[in-house]
């Protein structure tokens, strides 16, 4: 743990962009305020008819509460994108540089460094 972290929140992928935090299928509920400084998404999301309103959702919680929110991105081979969260303007999106996609073994456990060496 880092130091002053005192609490991790975890949610489940789904209920966080649904109906526990953001609202996100809803273009009528705000997302939730929070108090907490950063978010980390280790999944890659699809939403094809709610897309837009979790992307705004994402947005105006980021802006109005000062929240850090890191997002994966697909890096698919075939080059599109998976529009949820890495589409978000104000996310920090990360993903490989040269936008393919690795392909992992259940067994494997290296690390991948990142930042300056």
């Amino acid at each position: 743990m880092a130091p002053g972290i005192t609490t991790v929140n975890v949610y489940n992928a789904n209920n966080w962009l649904v109906g526990g935090f953001l609202n996100g299928t809803s273009s009528s509920l705000l997302p939730n305020h929070t108090t907490d400084r950063i978010a980390n998404h280790s999944y890659i999301g699809f939403f094809d008819s709610n897309t837009l309103n979790i992307l705004h959702h994402l947005d105006y919680l980021i802006q109005h509460d000062d929240y850090i929110n890191v997002v994966g991105v697909n890096n698919p081979n075939n080059g599109g994108l998976a529009p949820v969260l890495s589409s978000s303007f104000n996310a920090i999106s990360v993903g490989l540089s040269d936008g393919a996609r690795r392909q992992r073994h259940r067994h494997d456990r290296r690390f991948v460094r990142v930042g300056p060496r």
